[in-house]
């Protein structure tokens, strides 16, 4: 995939907190191939249907927020 896929991304993580789903991700521009293929390189975590979290820096992993708000 293209590094302006993957720059896109890391601009929705930032705008959307992590959580996002399929219509917004759409909106945003990237296609269900595209979403798919992110997904299956770990980009993108499938949560519910039509509902992912974005992996990237500022949102390393939904479990691991979890587990600091747990211990808050």
């Amino acid at each position: 995939m293209r590094q302006i896929i993957y720059d896109k991304v890391k601009y929705i993580a930032d705008k959307y907190k992590g959580y996002i789903d399929t219509e917004d991700l759409m909106k945003e521009g990237l296609t269900n191939r595209q979403i798919g293929l992110l997904t299956a390189e770990g980009k993108l975590e499938k949560v519910a249907h039509g509902h992912y979290w974005i992996i990237s820096r500022s949102f390393p992993n939904r479990k691991i927020i979890r587990q600091w708000k747990w211990h808050e």
